[in-house]
């Protein structure tokens, strides 16, 4: 994942709390917004080499989320029950 300067972060992690804060309380929201998302970025050159991006930004996004979120939540949760085998 790549990682933007400071200031962008902190620009862009406003607004998008803004957004969820007040528009977004379903999955089927957060889904379109990120739609919309790669949609208004694939407009600026719409040909397969960016369509191709978009698919790995979607990726990369689901990695990260995973890697950052999921797994720490899932060992978190071996040990307090314990492995599945």
């Amino acid at each position: 994942m790549p990682y933007i300067q400071k200031f962008k972060k902190d620009i862009l992690s406003r607004k998008i709390k803004n957004l969820m804060k007040d528009h977004m309380d379903t999955p089927g929201e957060v889904t379109f917004a990120i739609y919309k998302i790669i949609l208004e970025y694939s407009k600026k050159n719409p040909c397969y080499s960016t369509f191709a991006i978009c698919t790995g930004i979607l990726d990369c996004t689901k990695l990260e989320f995973y890697r950052k979120i999921v797994a720490p939540y899932e060992e978190k949760k071996i040990k307090e029950n314990g492995d599945v085998t």
